[in-house]
């Protein structure tokens, strides 16, 4: 949370005037401070002055204000522009063209609106930003972000797959969000793919909604426990418990194969764990989602297991060096450069 802004009277440096009034920002971090059994002793708080941060945040939204501004007259010109002709103002266009033409008219009028709504920047910092909610079909907004990467995707040689499993109710969202959502996520999916690689959009309905999700062939199946890790603290992030406990089981048994409770950095499809050595970060990842999990569900079995992770880190990876102490990058392979 941001404590609201702290006013302090101080002397001034010259003397000349008694006192000037200085005002602070401060950012409040707590966490809770925990017994051996689980329960909670009370909490510890911590205060940053973010002073600096906040003037360089209303510099930002000032720039950011202006350039939305500039950036909105020529954006309805070309609106304009592409509305003529598919109207048929400079000619007929053909079945190609005029495809390409509804597809940069749709992608125009959804950057007019987020340049509209990036105006109104108090609504955005104030975490009141509107969604336009209306029934909808999910499938209609997975077509519209594949047509958009589509010739992206060509360029790149990668193959686009959507994947729709009837029936699909429909939903209640905001058609430009999730345009904005699936494109991105289509974007960076095929950035990533190799030559010939596939991406796909898999559409289904679940037990509270529409389940869609962009798969990759970026990494061919192989998982580390970086990404394990950074998977569970998104699934505690938004309260998504079955995701969470699907992730973990799955690390449990494919990555945590260790005589430790740490686990090994990378698993292939091919040939599951082939180099047992771990990976520090994937491992503090997992530790810190473990304890995320049990703060937010009260699982003992996760608290349990975060600090099994969590002592077997400081037992056999800290080191004590002439510059401070040091994490190692894994158990195997780093001791000679640390010593």
């Amino acid at each position: 949370m941001i404590v609201d802004s702290l006013c302090v009277l101080a002397p001034h440096a010259c003397g000349s005037q008694p006192f000037f009034q200085q005002c602070s920002t401060f950012k409040e971090l707590s966490q809770p401070i925990r017994l051996s059994d689980g329960s909670v002793l009370g909490r510890l708080f911590h205060y940053f002055d973010i002073t600096r941060e906040k003037e360089l945040d209303q510099t930002k939204s000032e720039f950011i204000s202006i350039a939305s501004h500039e950036l909105r007259t020529p954006m309805t010109s070309i609106k304009g522009s592409l509305d003529l002709l598919l109207g048929g103002f400079a000619g007929e266009v053909n079945d190609e063209t005029r495809e390409l033409l509804v597809i940069a008219h749709s992608g125009c009028e959804r950057l007019i609106r987020l340049i509209n709504d990036i105006l109104d920047l108090s609504k955005i910092e104030a975490g009141k930003m509107q969604l336009r909610l209306h029934r909808m079909n999910l499938v209609d907004s997975v077509q519209r972000s594949v047509r958009t990467v589509k010739s992206y995707a060509d360029s790149l040689n990668v193959k686009l797959e959507v994947e729709v499993a009837e029936p699909l109710p429909e939903i209640c969202g905001d058609k430009d969000r999730l345009d904005q959502v699936v494109t991105n996520l289509l974007g960076n999916a095929i950035k990533f793919s190799p030559p010939e690689g596939t991406v796909t959009v898999s559409v289904k309905a679940v037990e509270d909604g529409v389940e869609c999700r962009v798969i990759d062939t970026g990494q061919d199946g192989i998982s580390h426990s970086e990404g394990q890790g950074v998977a569970m603290l998104l699934a505690v992030h938004h309260g998504d418990r079955a995701s969470f406990e699907r992730i973990w089981q799955w690390t449990k048994a494919n990555l945590q194969v260790r005589e430790d409770n740490l686990l090994a950095w990378r698993w292939t499809p091919e040939a599951g764990i082939s180099d047992k050595n771990n990976a520090s970060d994937g491992d503090l990842l997992v530790a810190w989602s473990l304890l995320r999990a049990f703060d937010k569900w009260h699982v003992p079995a996760h608290l349990q297991e975060s600090r099994n992770i969590a002592r077997d880190i400081r037992e056999k990876l800290l080191r004590k060096t002439p510059q401070g102490l040091i994490l190692l990058p894994g158990i195997e392979g780093f001791e000679k450069s640390v010593l």
